[in-house]
């Protein structure tokens, strides 16, 4: 099985992104590797890589030398902040 090192920034959402074409490889990489979503990365850390989601973005991915590395801790995500909408 292939194995995929980790690089400063990437958080799990991102491993999943670069290595499958998409964020829906998340789960497969999780199992694959032992891993709780709240799980945080350390840049060298490898991983085993899991079957690929979307061939299409991988290509691209890979074809461009794009690093997926968004730098958010798994608690820093776009959906964990208090947002309170001011309607006035």
């Amino acid at each position: 099985m292939s194995k995929y090192v980790v690089v400063a920034g990437q958080n799990l959402q991102d491993v999943a992104i670069q290595v499958t074409g998409s964020v829906e490889g998340l789960i497969d990489l999780l199992a694959l590797n032992g891993l709780d979503l709240a799980d945080s990365l350390t840049a060298g850390q490898e991983l085993e890589i899991p079957a690929v989601v979307d061939a299409d973005m991988l290509d691209y991915i890979k074809s461009n030398s794009v690093v997926i590395a968004t730098g958010q801790a798994p608690d820093e995500g776009a959906f964990n902040y208090d947002f309170t909408p001011d309607f006035e």
